[in-house]
């Protein structure tokens, strides 16, 4: 089992949830079990050109540059034959 296209997986069935009620149940059970596990977001301890790379990615995304989710999943797919 590939733990990557396992998120991707999770991340589009979330993607088509509609069911508010749902979504926050989802959310509280993360925020839950981040929170039992102490586990931090890391954020701080990324070298600074990370932090650069993740920003460019954010502003990339929002000015319509990215990769539709679907195709992301579907090249792993049939790289990995998942």
């Amino acid at each position: 089992m590939n733990v990557t296209i396992d998120k991707l997986d999770l991340i589009q069935q979330i993607l088509l949830i509609k069911d508010e009620k749902m979504l926050e149940a989802i959310a509280r059970l993360i925020q839950t079990k981040r929170k039992s596990s102490d586990e931090v977001d890391g954020w701080e301890e990324l070298p600074s050109s990370v932090k650069n790379s993740i920003e460019t990615s954010q502003k990339q995304m929002e000015d319509g540059e990215g990769i539709p989710l679907n195709e992301v999943l579907a090249k792993y797919r049939k790289r990995y034959q998942a």
